[in-house]
Formats: C-alpha cells, sequence, structure tokens
C-alpha cells in the first residue's frame, strides 16, 4: 500500500509540474504517468497493468505506455543482480531451486524441468526458453499471488518430481513464497516458519513479508477448514 502510494504521489508531482512549468516540462508527464499507473497497480489493479501474459510474452503496448518505468526498473535490476554478490539460485529444499531471473544460461539450473517466473515487470527470460515447461504467474513485488491462482499452481506442481526453479527478480520474496507454499505441501516443512528457517539456510535473504507468509497459510489449509 505505502509504495504504491508513494508511486502516485511521485507521478502527481511529475505532471504537476510539467503543467507548471510548461515548455520542455511536459516531457514529464510520460514518467509521470507511467509511475502512477504502476503504483495504482499495487493499490489494487493488481498485476495486470504490466500486461504479462502467461506465456511470459509482453504486452507492446503496456511496454510503450510504462517505459519510463521500465528503463528504471530493468537498470536497477540488472545493477542489484550484478553487485550484490549472491548466487543466482540456490536448492532450498530436494528438488526446489529457488532464484532471480538468470542474467544469462549459466546462471540457469541445469537440470531444471519446470520454470515458474512470478515476475509482472519482466519478460521470459531467453535462459528459461530451454525447459520446456514453463509457468508464469504474474504477482507483483513484495506481494502474493492471488489464493486460487497460487492453490492451482501447487496442485499442478505437486506431482513433478522436478528440479523445479521457482524465481521472481531476486530470488527473495514472491519465488520464496511459491517455494514455501510448495515445501509444506509436500510435507518437506511444517509451516510457512519452517519453510523460512529452511530456505534461509540455503539463501539468507530470502524475506517473506507479511501478506506472503499469510498466503503460504492460506494455501497450505485444507479445503474444508477454508471460511
Amino acid at each position: 500500500m505505502r509504495f504504491g502510494l508513494i508511486q502516485v504521489a511521485l507521478g502527481i508531482a511529475l505532471i504537476g509540474v510539467a503543467a507548471y512549468v510548461g515548455d520542455a516540462a511536459w516531457a514529464l508527464v510520460w514518467p509521470g504517468w507511467s509511475v502512477g499507473i504502476v503504483g495504482l497497480a499495487y493499490l489494487g489493479i493488481g498485476p495486470r497493468v504490466f500486461g504479462k501474459r502467461a506465456d511470459g510474452g509482453m504486452s507492446m503496448l503496456h511496454v510503450a505506455l510504462l517505459l519510463p518505468y521500465y528503463v528504471v526498473a530493468w537498470s536497477l535490476w540488472q545493477l542489484k543482480s550484478r553487485l550484490q554478490g549472491e548466487n543466482p539460485h540456490d536448492e532450498v529444499a530436494p528438488g526446489i531451486i529457488v532464484g532471480r531471473r538468470p542474467l544469462g544460461e549459466a546462471e540457469m539450473p541445469a537440470a531444471a524441468s519446470v520454470v515458474v517466473d512470478l515476475t509482472s515487470e519482466f519478460p521470459r527470460s531467453a535462459p528459461t526458453r530451454a525447459v520446456a515447461r514453463y509457468e508464469c504467474v504474474p504477482t507483483l513485488d513484495t506481494d502474493a499471488p492471488d489464493v486460487d491462482a497460487f492453490r492451482a499452481l501447487l496442485d499442478r506442481l505437486d506431482g513433478e518430481e522436478g528440479p523445479i526453479f521457482v524465481h521472481c527478480a531476486m530470488g527473495h520474496g514472491r519465488s520464496a513464497t511459491v517455494a514455501a507454499g510448495l515445501m509444506v505441501r509436500r510435507g518437506v516443512a511444517t509451516d510457512v516458519d519452517d519453510a523460512i528457517r529452511r530456505m534461509t539456510a540455503a539463501r539468507p535473504r530470502v524475506h517473506l513479508h507479511g501478506v506472503q507468509r499469510a498466503a503460504v497459510g492460506l494455501v497450505s489449509m485444507k479445503q474444508g477448514e477454508l471460511t
């Protein structure tokens, strides 16, 4: 919520400056629009504002409208990925690998039989195309998938022997959320806290936000326990 409010406020401020100053400052309307729309995504519209399809492709219309945001977000991601000094991926449980969006083929887990992509703000990474099975569940950063989509994803993965490579942008939150749900579903972890403990032993920067922890708890319940 706070991130969304900040983004919307920044967007309004940029457009306001453009209107007040005029002339060349009108160029600020485009970045103001793009960052404001992304803010609205976090305030309730959801990941569909990015236009990511089930095959991992991106709507060119959405990319064009949000291009100023993408330029900043993609540049920061490249910088963080190259400078953080962290493994691109780690096996957090038998057959479950959590990592960041691969920069190149060298960052792909060699034995992965399934790729689960949780990013909404990036197109499918080219190196993942070598893996035949691709599951795409676009999710906002710091958020969790819709509970029904989350549960359906776990149902599809439950019988998969793997290895399953689950990635988001940096491999800390969204991907770890799905991995935690799968670990609890398979009995590898007793609950979300146990799953987080096991994951951080392998990948120390894993961190689940409150909404992500709650989502794991919900998908871990039996159908009859839901209210």
